[in-house]
């Protein structure tokens, strides 16, 4: 596939501009239109060429793959079919073609409406329905399934009727000067060029439509407006020429009885030598863009990351960084800017610049808060989410058989917002047990008297104004008198930013309205969960819960496959949680502690030491993070491994791929299903004080004999010698060995909870390695396998 930029030139209504400068240069959003497109297209891989004309061939000697026609006067210009048929002769395009017309300048990438395309004429479409400064006549606008809504159901859509300039439009939407063209319909494009019909794009589609061919359309989120608006006309339409060369146009315009404002448009990259900004080009631009700011500076979000978003500056340039992606949605209403963005396969919702929600990076997080609680409750029935977000944690709600599931979200635009993510949460809107209301969530609580099985806070940022007053004590008070009996609340926080005094205080915070809690952790967060009532885990309800196919399928899209990778997950239960935390001060709405405290942390990123003093909390334990059996004990929840007792594991979710490269080395391991949790702890466990256990736990069936004993050599760095025996009955290897510290290695499958265990003990230098192999072997027994039947 190959690309064509249309920049020919001459435009009418740009007066004396137009006469002396083609829009392809005119400075749009910080550079050119072409500038603009040819990054775009570089960024998709496509090679780009650029049509132009006699006239104006010298604008363009800096650019590459410049075709020329010899036009110098608008009445020779070849028309814009015209020239796409010129372009394809003249350099003998043999493939598909992607056409853009240097008039449009859009916001979003091209990535989008490449993937989509089926080989079939492709239209990029733009809905103009909320732009008052554009009327839908003026335009081709088309009809297609669901042309009458916005959103549209889908992103792409085959196309009913497409009709150039007619009254009353088609639809709200309009085509937008970008086609995709596949080298099939090249000969219809020449038919059409020597009929001489109307010389316009819209035509020629239309003429497609026409004669029965499939066309398809792409709708493009974010910005899009023609760059021979108005907003030009403002300052040239009777402005008095005063200078017109390649390098600028200046306009002089009388405003009132004593005043001249002088206008200039500069061709960016060709200003005179000499020539300083001037409080008149200063003011162009900001006619220019007189209907937006510009968005992308307000949702670079350096406030929220300055040593991330410096490093970045650093690396990609300032420009470069604040346009590394595509905004696709935009909105500036009382309570938020919100943006809907896309980079590098991640679609993110933006709120006043800072990432609240992502299809990839917080995927996990966002099912995780609403799985959990779901999981764990024996009933749920009723459930309020607070904060809509990208909608995908309302979605995973709506995948177990509530009656009713309410979200609370504040900001209108965020609910319009939402419609972007209809892919990753089933189009929770249209989900008939589903109500999204608009209010503040808080006020919302204080004023309703419907109690519910389960409230989840999704708002993850505690120090944010707006959002820090779910995060007090009375908060919480308000809804422990909205929960039913039995009832969870789940509350999901960050606390990458925070120092370790922070993170306890919000921990203690919650610890002290609910008697009864749990701490799950994942990825550096945390998901607490509060009742008045002991929080009890039925492992065996819960796998049949996640047998549920959409239930399944929603924990499948972040490798949660069963009851116990999702265990991996479990921090504490409320005695240890209360033992970690300590007496000290908690968030009030008197003295919100925590929303004028992290911000002066908010660059130290102490998330590794606050898991460190997770981690050792409990110096003096018997009991380690593992995974192993479940026996449930009072109101904690205990992991056994054989005769190893361990409390807590913890799920080391972003470094687990590195944790098992470390453990088992080598390329062939990588066919293991995922995911995979994995630990690398120090443990003093039973007389092997100071030693390093490591374990990997993989989901998957039963390895062959062959197999587990290959793991075990990887996992003792290439011993050959491998003993074979059994645990409970199942087949283990076993290895002992000696290399840059003693060590022993051993590897079992364990049918009742579906997991391949690889354990490693590495001891100090004067350790015996078959002493490590022994304990290993020690611990390894199954007999006792509570909690699961």
């Amino acid at each position: 596939m190959k690309a064509l930029i249309l920049a020919g030139g001459f435009a009418r209504r740009l007066g004396p501009i137009g006469e002396r400068l083609p829009k392809a240069v005119l400075p749009t959003e910080g550079d050119s239109v072409l500038n603009h497109l040819l990054r775009k297209l570089e960024r998709v891989g496509l090679e780009a060429f650029v049509s132009t004309n006699k006239r104006f061939e010298p604008f363009f000697r800096q650019y590459k793959n410049v075709i020329v026609e010899e036009a110098t006067s608008e009445e020779q210009k070849l028309g814009a079919v015209s020239a796409i048929n010129y372009a394809i002769k003249k350099i003998g395009i043999n493939e598909d073609l992607l056409v853009a017309c240097v008039d449009n300048y859009f916001s979003s990438g091209l990535d989008g409406f490449i993937k989509s395309y089926e080989g079939v004429p492709q239209v990029g479409i733009y809905h103009v329905g909320a732009r008052p400064d554009m009327k839908a006549e003026e335009m081709a606008t088309v009809k297609f399934e669901g042309s009458d809504i916005h959103p549209p159901p889908k992103d792409s859509f085959y196309i009913k009727e497409f009709k150039e300039k007619v009254k009353p439009p088609l639809s709200q939407y309009v085509s937008m000067g970008v086609y995709l063209l596949p080298k099939r319909v090249f000969p219809i494009l020449d038919e059409f060029c020597r009929m001489k019909k109307q010389d316009a794009p819209g035509f020629f589609i239309q003429h497609l439509l026409e004669r029965g061919e499939k066309l398809k359309g792409h709708i493009f989120p974010g910005e899009w407006y023609d760059i021979a608006h108005k907003s030009y006309l403002i300052v040239f339409k009777e402005g008095k020429l005063l200078e017109s060369s390649e390098c600028c146009v200046v306009v002089e315009r009388p405003i009132g009885d004593r005043m001249t404002l002088s206008a200039v448009a500069t061709h960016p990259g060709r200003q005179k030598a000499g020539n300083s900004p001037s409080a008149a080009v200063l003011f162009f631009v900001a006619v220019l863009q007189a209907h937006t700011w510009d968005r992308y500076m307000l949702n670079t979000g350096f406030f929220d990351s300055p040593r991330y978003a410096l490093h970045q500056v650093s690396e990609k340039g300032f420009r470069d960084f604040v346009r590394s992606y595509d905004i696709r949605y935009y909105e500036e209403e009382t309570y938020a800017n919100v943006a809907v963005s896309y980079e590098s396969e991640n679609l993110f919702l933006q709120i006043n610049g800072r990432t609240e929600a992502s299809t990839t990076a917080d995927m996990s997080n966002q099912i995780l808060v609403a799985q959990i609680p779901m999981l764990v409750h024996p009933d749920p029935r009723e459930v309020l989410v607070v904060g809509l977000g990208s909608g995908i944690t309302l979605g995973s709600v709506l995948t177990h058989p509530v009656d009713r599931a309410e979200c609370v979200e504040i900001s209108p635009a965020v609910v319009r917002a939402a419609a972007f993510f209809r892919e990753w949460h089933d189009d929770v809107t249209k989900n008939p047990k589903a109500e999204i209301i608009l209010d503040d969530a808080r006020n919302y609580l204080l004023a309703s008297r419907r109690k519910y099985d389960i409230i989840v806070s999704e708002p993850s940022k505690p120090w944010i104004s707006g959002v820090s007053n779910l995060f007090t004590r009375e908060f919480y008070e308000i809804c422990r008198k909205r929960l039913k009996p039995g009832g969870i609340l789940c509350q999901w926080f960050h606390y990458y930013s925070m120092n370790p005094e922070d993170f306890r205080i919000t921990l203690r915070t919650f610890l002290g309205v609910f008697p009864y809690a749990q701490i799950w952790n994942a990825d550096n967060n945390v998901f607490l969960l509060g009742s008045e009532e002991p929080i009890r885990i039925d492992v065996q309800r819960m796998e049949e819960r996640m047998t549920i196919r959409k239930v399944a399928a929603d924990l499948g899209r972040i490798e949660k496959k069963n009851p116990y990778v999702l265990l991996g997950n479990f921090l504490f239960g409320e005695e240890e949680a209360r033992q970690y935390v300590g007496e000290g001060r908690i968030n009030t709405d008197d003295l919100p502690i925590i929303e004028f405290s992290t911000p002066r942390h908010r660059d130290e990123y102490r998330h590794e030491e606050i898991l460190e003093s997770m981690l050792n909390a409990f110096p003096r334990y018997d009991a380690y993070p593992l995974v192993g059996h479940i026996a449930e004990e009072g109101n904690t929840i205990n992991f056994r491994l054989g005769n190893f007792r361990f409390t807590s594991p913890i799920d080391w979710q972003s470094g687990a791929a590195t944790m098992v490269r470390s453990v088992v080395p080598g390329d062939r391991f990588e066919d293991a299903e995922g995911p995979f949790i994995a630990y690398r702890l120090e443990a003093s466990m039973l007389g092997a004080k100071g030693e390093e256990l490591r374990m990997v736990a993989l989901t998957r069936g039963a390895f062959s004999d062959e197999r587990l004993k290959m793991t075990v050599e990887r996992l003792s760095r290439g011993e050959r010698t491998v003993g074979k025996g059994t645990v409970e009955g199942q087949a283990a290897y076993w290895s002992a060995y000696r290399q840059e510290r003693p060590g022993a290695a051993l590897s079992w499958h364990f049918p009742p909870n579906k997991l391949q265990y690889l354990l490693q003990l590495v001891g100090p230098e004067e350790e015996d390695p078959e002493h490590l192999k022994d304990l290993l072997l020690e611990g390894a027994s199954c007999s006792e396998f509570i909690g699961y039947r």
